[in-house]
């Protein structure tokens, strides 16, 4: 499979009377967009406004974040499943609008009070010490949508998504007829049968009773599946995005999932230093022992039959799903393959605690991306985005704050993607 991605950098964002790419410069019809969302009677209004790195911004309510993008050439459509069939992606010709995100902004109301299913507070600040996720560093256009009420939350789920799909797919558009500035292909040829081969485990959480699914592979709910291989080509065309029920700290954006800089990295490792054989698409957080390790035996047993020598496994979730990622890396090891956890740690607020949940003693080889227990402060900002309130813990009582204020964070939870899942941002330990 060989995918050409063709970017167009963005630098700036305004409004204007056409939608249009100017250059660098992305002009938007506001009025266009909107008249597009407000179709869908689950939104009972809609507003545009943007964001930029480094201004004193808060955007509240925070669902997903999507990067424009267009299937140019080549069967199916980018997101396909949900912009379009089911067809095999990640091949052909795909541009995308690079710098910028679609960022989705909406208040669910409290249909599902409790539980992973349940919508949570996710903020998104444009500086300062929250300015955690890979989203603050982008130019961003915030879709703030009112639901109507009603529906069910499975309902808003879907019309959320493809608010942002929608306006996302219109913004890409503009780059048709245009030769990209930037394009880089994406295959994987035969190379040197004596460099060590990889393969990318890539774990997530899905769980059987959700109204709305966490994850979607080609726009299907993932429900009890054993692991899958996927060509990474087809993740680089949005054929694996999350749903749009908040977007916390655990739980990494769409905008993420197709610049996973894993496989970014992979790509340019192959035929340098590795082979890399591709993704085993890994379900996690079944419910008894026995899945667990069976799901884990079913990845290294597809690795092994792949030919791979190593293996990076990433994971997401919290502590059923962190389970199945020990286990998995035990099963590797126990099969003669050598492998790279990539994980975020707990530690309690002072970092003295436990940092891990669940350990096996072939887990040698830990990469930490930070810690998710220690506690921020994030400063009052001049301006938000998404309403003039919210709400930090529902479940304890949904006692409502000033978002523009000062926020006394006891974790990071609430900040999203406040937790770099795969390495896109620069924390750094120092021991002295």
């Amino acid at each position: 499979m060989q995918l050409d991605v063709g970017t167009f950098p963005i630098n700036r964002i305004v409004f204007d009377h056409h939608t249009r790419l100017d250059d660098d410069i992305l002009r938007i019809n506001r009025r266009e967009l909107i008249e597009m969302i407000q179709q869908d009677p689950c939104i009972e209004r809609a507003e545009i406004e943007l964001a930029t790195p480094g201004e004193s911004t808060r955007i509240i309510h925070v669902c997903d974040a999507i990067e424009p993008r267009i299937k140019v050439s080549g069967p199916g459509v980018c997101y396909p499943g949900l912009m379009g069939p089911v067809e095999t992606v990640g091949r052909g010709v795909t541009y995308r609008l690079g710098g910028m995100a679609v960022v989705l902004s909406a208040e669910y109301p409290r249909l599902i009070e409790t539980g992973v299913g349940a919508a949570h507070e996710a903020i998104l600040d444009m500086s300062g010490p929250g300015a955690l996720s890979p989203i603050s560093s982008t130019l961003n256009l915030v879709l703030v949508l009112a639901l109507a009420p009603g529906y069910s939350q499975g309902d808003y789920n879907r019309a959320v998504q493809l608010a942002g799909l929608k306006v996302a797919h219109r913004l890409a558009q503009t780059t048709e007829g245009r030769t990209p500035p930037l394009q880089r292909r994406y295959e994987l040829p035969s190379v040197d049968t004596t460099l060590p081969k990889v393969v990318y485990i890539s774990q997530f959480y899905t769980q059987l009773n959700l109204p709305a699914p966490y994850l979607t592979w080609y726009g299907m709910y993932i429900t009890d599946w054993m692991p899958l291989w996927a060509h990474p080509n087809e993740i680089l065309d949005g054929a694996l995005i999350p749903g749009a029920v908040g977007g916390d700290a655990v739980r990494p954006s769409s905008w993420e999932y197709v610049n996973n800089p894993i496989i970014a990295r992979l790509y340019e490792a192959h035929g340098e230093t590795l082979a890399f054989l591709g993704v085993i698409l890994h379900r996690t957080r079944f419910e008894v022992f026995e899945e667990k390790q069976l799901s884990a035996n079913q990845a290294a047993k597809l690795a092994k039959l792949m030919g791979a020598d190593g293996a990076i496994v990433t994971w997401i979730g919290a502590g059923n799903a962190f389970i199945e990622g020990m286990l998995t890396i035990q099963a590797l090891e126990r099969e003669g393959m050598k492998t790279v956890f990539v994980t975020y740690e707990h530690g309690g607020r002072e970092g003295w605690e436990a940092p891990l949940m669940f350990t096996v003693p072939e887990a040698d080889a830990i990469i930490s991306v930070g810690s998710l227990d220690r506690p921020i402060t994030l400063p009052a900002v001049e301006r938000v985005i998404g309403g003039d309130e919210l709400c930090l813990d529902p479940e304890a009582g949904g006692e409502r704050v000033p978002a523009g204020g000062e926020l006394r964070l006891p974790w990071r939870l609430p900040i999203a993607s406040g937790i770099d899942h795969w390495g896109f941002g620069r924390l750094t330990c120092v021991e002295y």
